[in-house]
């Protein structure tokens, strides 16, 4: 799974994700700090027979807007 986050003010993502058997675990959810660029995170299921299944989540944080033109000027006399 891919996202995109159109801003670089984001820092901070929450990943949830819920399990479709109450017997098998998860980890990699929760908060998460972004740097620019590419970020991958790990969603690790364990099924009750110790089966394991991981599944990455692929988060790209824009980076900063180096722009510094004006998009208007006004002049007040």
């Amino acid at each position: 799974m891919a996202v995109a986050i159109s801003s670089y003010l984001v820092e901070k993502i929450n990943i949830n994700a819920t399990v479709e058997e109450n017997t098998a675990t998860l980890s990699g959810t929760g908060e998460k700090q972004l740097a620019v660029g590419n970020n991958k995170f790990d969603i690790v299921v364990v099924a009750e027979d110790k089966t394991k299944r991981t599944y990455t989540v692929n988060v790209v944080r824009k980076e900063a807007d180096d722009d510094t033109s004006l998009s208007k000027v006004i002049a007040i006399d």
